[in-house]
Formats: structure tokens, sequence, C-alpha cells
């Protein structure tokens, strides 16, 4: 059964953190704010690299070369089916609700260069192993290819028992330093909630208020939808746990905004709450902070096609809207070295690859991009965990918590 002592701490701290940020988001205070939630997100990512690196090795060694082959499909095959969805479900609500135009704001100041979609899979795998390893904290796809390789790797002989026993010993126990953070996420909730409220109040949400609320159902109707797919699941394997397991990760995911930061929280309530084995949790929830942007292609493609609309002034044809759900379902799995700004970063493409005289475009959403980064994790993070316990489902790979039949 769910415990609900971790969200009795978490939800307290988010909405104390709103509150902060409401009264103090004044610009002396709140650039105090925006610094000391910067610093919370950092020192909750601090053990996520070698948590992922030595328990996808013990991990994947455990699935072996077929189960690991299997397992991997089936997680690629549900992100690669989400994300489409989701997309054309942020460009089909938006053109449905038909949101008020969002006011054409002439930016005194050049937009940042946007790297290409290839040059985003280049910052997301270097060249060299040693500095894959020693990255600058935003780019574990190499620390994870590595980890695999290693794993795979590992020859089932006596020679080979000292490296796997370390292997193992180091993955419980970076493991356990991460459920420690976990435990403590409501400082890192009540700084973030802190930090985006202020931001919000600041800015003002009032020509963004319509765009919003159709995210906001969005989201609704996501969580509804996946809820009511998991409630039938759980007719035919009653001893399946409830996707409210997820409720801190997702609430990680709106004050921090960072897929690394909820990874923290996935990893541990995803094993222990979710019941995902660590054999399949070591593979899929990293995978899912790099390649699981469902809910990042959602706002970003409903954000895009309210962002056309209001330049335009007129309704979008066939093959513009078929463009921004491809093109957002296709950035989507290229921005592994964004863990913090995906839909800021899948926006600026989108504008840049859509031309036309639109390339800045994005920048009229400015105002409101932390919370539309909130959403978008947020999201991301419930259909990543839903895909891992959908998987495990499949794969006999979820932990039975019985007495006697004790794991991890």
């Amino acid at each position: 059964m769910y415990s609900m002592t971790p969200v009795l701490r978490t939800v307290p701290a988010l909405a104390a953190g709103a509150a902060l940020g409401a009264l103090f988001h004044q610009p002396p205070i709140a650039a105090v704010l925006h610094t000391v939630a910067g610093l919370a997100i950092r020192a909750v990512q601090v053990f996520i690299f070698p948590m992922v690196f030595f328990g996808l090795v013990a991990g994947a060694r455990e699935l072996g070369r077929t189960g690991a082959l299997r397992t991997y499909a089936w997680l690629i095959a549900g992100q690669a089916a989400a994300t489409p969805a989701l997309a054309a479900l942020g460009v089909l609500s938006v053109l449905a609700a038909s949101p008020e135009r969002i006011p054409i704001i002439v930016a005194d100041r050049a937009a940042a260069p946007v790297p290409s979609f290839v040059e985003h899979l280049q910052q997301a795998l270097p060249t060299n192993l040693f500095a894959g390893l020693a990255g600058d904290g935003a780019l574990l796809l190499p620390v994870y290819l590595i980890a695999l390789v290693i794993g795979l790797s590992i020859p089932d002989d006596r020679a080979s028992a000292a490296v796997v026993e370390l292997s193992t010993a180091l993955a419980r126990l970076f493991y356990r330093i991460n459920s420690f953070v976990a435990a403590h996420l409501w400082t890192a909730l009540l700084l973030g909630g802190a930090s985006l409220s202020a931001a919000l109040v600041a800015a003002g949400i009032g020509p963004y208020g319509e765009l919003l609320l159709v995210l906001a159902i969005d989201l609704g109707l996501v969580l509804g939808l996946l809820s009511l797919g998991w409630r039938v699941l759980r007719r035919a394997r009653a001893d399946l746990p409830p996707l409210s397991a997820l409720t801190v990760p997702v609430l990680t995911a709106i004050a921090t905004g960072h897929h690394h930061a909820a990874l923290a929280a996935l990893a541990r309530y995803g094993t222990e709450e979710l019941r995902v084995s660590s054999r399949l949790g070591s593979a899929a929830f990293p995978l899912s902070a790099m390649f699981g942007r469902a809910g990042s292609a959602m706002v970003a493609a409903a954000a895009f096609t309210a962002i056309l609309r209001s330049y335009s002034g007129m309704a979008l044809a066939a093959g513009e809207v078929l463009w921004v759900i491809g093109a957002a379902s296709v950035l989507a799995f290229a921005l592994p070295a964004v863990p913090g700004g995906a839909v800021t970063t899948a926006l600026a493409l989108l504008a840049a690859h859509y031309g036309r005289g639109m390339e800045e475009s994005y920048l009229v959403v400015e105002p409101v991009l932390p919370l539309l980064i909130a959403i978008g994790v947020a999201v991301d993070v419930v259909i990543g965990g839903a895909i891992a316990a959908a998987v495990g489902v499949r794969e006999g790979l979820l932990v039975d918590q019985r007495p006697n039949r004790p794991q991890r």
C-alpha cells in the first residue's frame, strides 16, 4: 500500500514555497530565491550519475543481452507511441479551445543561438569516454551508454566475480544515498516552488491565462486516462500498486522543472512504491529522464501552435498542424543534453526550423516559460513511470513484496 507520509511532507512544502515566492517576488529578494533554489536542485543531483552508472552496470548484467534487448524494445516503443500522441493532444487542444491571442512583443535583444538537431545529439554523446564520465552534469547519455556496455560485457565467470560484487555493492550504496536525499526533497520543493511562484508573479500570466488553462486540462486528461487504464490493468493484477506512487516525483518535477532532480525522486519511489525492480528501474528511469519527453513535446507543440495563431490570426492549414506534431515529436528525442529546459529548447528549435521570420517568435511566451517547463517535466515523469510499470508487468519485473519474497 502506498505510504502517504512523503506526500504529507512534500505537498505542504510546495504550497509554502508558492506562498513565499508570491510574497517575496520583488527583484532583489527574488534573485536570492532563484539562486538558492538552483543550489538546492544541484544538491539533489549530486549522486544521480554514480547511482545511474553502478545501478545500470549491475542491472544490465542481471537482465542479460536477450532480456535487455526485449526490455529496451518495450521501453522505446512506449515512448515512441506516447510522444506523438501527446504532441497531437497539445496541438489539437489549442485548436479546439482557441485561446486568446498572445500579444506580440518585439524583443530588444536577439535570441540566443539555438543548436541544431545534430548539435544537440553531439553534445549528448561526446567522442571521449573519460569526457563522458566527467561531464558538467547535463550529459547523462554517455554515462548511461558506458554503464550499459560494461554491464552487458561482464562475463559470467569466476574471474569477474569481484567486479560483479563491487558494482552491485556500489549500486546499493548510491541507491541508499539517493534515497536519503529523496527523503528530504521537501527542502528542494519549498525553494523550487518559491522560485517558480516568484517568477510567475513578477511576470504576470494575464495574456497567457487561457493557454495555461488548456495545458492544465491536457494534464488532467493525461492523468485521467492513465489512471483509467491502470485501473483496468489492476483488475487482472490485484497486487499492482496504484499510480499515486508517482505523486512525489511529479511534485518534484513541478517544483524544480528539472529531469535529473525528478529522476532522484522517481528512482526511489518508482522502486519502493511503484515496485519496479532494480533490474528494470536502473534502465527505465534514466532512459525516461533523457528521452521520455512526451510531456515536453505536448507543451511545446501546444505553445508553438498558440504562437502561430497569434502571429497569423488565421486558422492553421492541415499541413502546418501535421508539421508541428511531427517536428515536436522528433525534436523531443534530441534533447537529452537539456535536462532543465526541454520546453524552451524545443520551442526555439521549432521556431528556427519553421522559419518564415518566426525564428524569435518563441520569446513571446518567455514570461511563463518556467511554468511551461514545469508542466512538461511533470507529464514526462508520469509517462515515464507508467511505461516502466507497464513494462514491468509485461516482463514480470515488478517486485513481489509479499512476505518472504524481498527484493533489493
